[in-house]
């Protein structure tokens, strides 16, 4: 249930479609430069091979900082990237003379100091090398964990409120006692809505319709989505004022297409031969772009080079919580303008409420979701389902729902009505721990879902904040299988 999770699945407009990976926008306060605001940025510079700046909040009178780490439980991948990030972050501190002892602050772990040390019970060095690489794999320690176990470097502390820990635990037990019931019960309403749409649909409500959904699958094609959905876009005539983010993604791959292949060739072969300028492992795309970004050469003379690199600048500071909700914006706007008949109007309108219900009961929603189902009333939220029911019974007179889906459906609520008041308390604590140990500048890594909230809550006390997203070339298509199965049969951190 975190937000970096979905990030890594579904930004694939920059991951999959033109570049090998996607970052959000760093924003920052502005006033006159602080300390602390100089050790964000030097601190940012030290891990931007393993991390991207999603955010930068620090403001002159701020006297703490946080280091907010995106987690993605389970996946391996994130956990590599966040120990690079906690060691390098660390050693910088120490060096420096910032802290004497570097403070690493974990969500799942019980308020307080977290003891590893029954980790490396019994264990040779040899052996605990193993044992913990194959607990790191199979999800049932984080990248905090295990560097702590190691090599205990730093002071490792948990930031949750036991009582309220429990609630959201019971909640997500809940669900996950009818795991494969829910499962069976996603199945079906898929089939059915497929089944529906293929009876009514027109030829053209199919074809946008196919698109979206292949590129919604984690393992579906994506080549050329953001090119069709552009000539969509000039199809039906949809302005893009109220989409600004894919407009300037668009205009970037006009751009893109209009640079010169050759010269850009060319000019890179002369590069490498001139200025001994190496390549990265992928020479294309977002990988060459990024290069030539950190690289100290100047591209004076050479001015495809430089335009690319500029092109991909725009790509790197794409925010992709707005794409993201753009996207689907975009998406359910195309379905409504090429719906033909009431028929397949009622079709993007259930599917719209199944989208958000489905989501729910996997703890997939992301946060921008999660922001729009939280605001709603409580007749809001009965409508989702009642507004799936209602059309699929339209055309299934009588499938009804499983019996114990009021249940299941209470328990997710409860799930995310909890998430608020977890991270005002994860806040809190992190505060609290950082004055106790009386360190300025600490790590703390929280599930990517809940950073915002956590950064809003840091900043009305005074702190300020550094959040960085890990940078992965790949996702652990098995992480929300690890996580469940950890949260089943572990008890929380303590």
């Amino acid at each position: 249930m975190n937000r970096l999770s979905r990030k890594i699945s579904i930004v694939w407009v920059l991951i999959f479609f033109l570049y090998p990976t996607g970052t959000c926008c760093a924003t920052a306060e502005t006033g006159a430069v602080s300390s602390l605001q100089t050790t964000a940025s030097h601190l940012a510079s030290s891990v931007s091979s393993s991390a991207t700046v999603v955010t930068t909040s620090v403001s002159p009178e701020d006297k703490h900082l946080v280091i907010l780490v995106q987690d993605a439980h389970c996946n391996l991948p994130v956990q590599r990237a966040i120990m690079h990030i906690v060691k390098t972050v660390n050693e910088k501190l120490t060096d420096d003379g910032t802290v004497a002892t570097p403070l690493v602050m974990q969500e799942g772990g019980m308020y307080g100091a977290v003891d590893t040390s029954i980790l490396k019970e019994g264990k040779s060095a040899e052996e605990l090398d193993g044992f913990l690489a194959d607990e790191l794999k199979a999800g049932r320690i984080g990248a905090a964990e295990f560097l702590h176990a190691k090599f205990g470097e730093f002071d490792f502390a948990g930031i949750e409120d036991p009582e309220l820990y429990e609630k959201n635990y019971e909640a997500f037990m809940q669900l996950s006692r009818h795991e494969e019931d829910i499962v069976q019960f996603i199945s079906t309403v898929r089939e059915k809505f497929e089944a529906i749409r293929a009876l009514i649909s027109s030829d053209a409500f199919q074809e946008v319709y196919s698109l979206i959904e292949k590129a919604r699958d984690p393992d579906g094609p994506r080549e050329g989505y953001l090119t069709k959905m552009a000539l969509l876009v000039h199809q039906y005539s949809i302005p893009l004022d109220a989409y600004p983010v894919l407009r300037s993604l668009f205009e970037t791959m006009d751009n893109l297409a209009a640079t010169d292949g050759i010269a850009l060739r060319d000019e890179l072969e002369r590069l490498q031969a001139e200025a001994s300028f190496q390549l990265p492992e992928k020479a294309e795309g977002f990988a060459l772009g990024k290069a030539l970004a950190n690289s100290s050469v100047s591209l004076e003379m050479y001015p495809a080079l430089y335009r690319y690199r500029e092109l991909m600048r725009t790509v790197e500071t794409t925010d992709a919580a707005a794409l993201v909700a753009e996207k689907d914006a975009l998406e359910d706007e195309l379905l409504l303008r090429v719906a033909a008949t009431d028929d397949e109007r009622d079709l993007v309108t259930a599917l719209r409420a199944w989208n958000i219900l489905e989501k729910l009961l996997q703890f997939q929603l992301t946060r921008e979701e999660y922001d729009y189902y939280t605001a709603s009333t409580a007749n809001q939220k009965e409508a989702l389902v009642t507004t799936v029911m209602r059309f699929i019974q339209s055309y299934y007179v009588s499938y009804i729902l499983p019996p114990w889906f009021d249940t299941v459906y209470a328990a997710a609520q409860t799930f995310y009505t909890i998430v608020n008041d977890r991270d005002r308390v994860l806040a809190g604590n992190i505060a609290r721990l950082m004055k106790a140990n009386n360190v300025p500048v600490a790590i703390a890594v929280t599930g990517g879902f809940h950073s915002d909230s956590i950064k809003d809550a840091l900043r009305k006390q005074g702190m300020g904040v550094l959040v960085l997203q890990p940078s992965v070339e790949r996702i652990d298509r098995d992480s929300m299988k690890k996580y469940s199965s950890v949260m089943r049969d572990m008890a929380p951190v303590s």
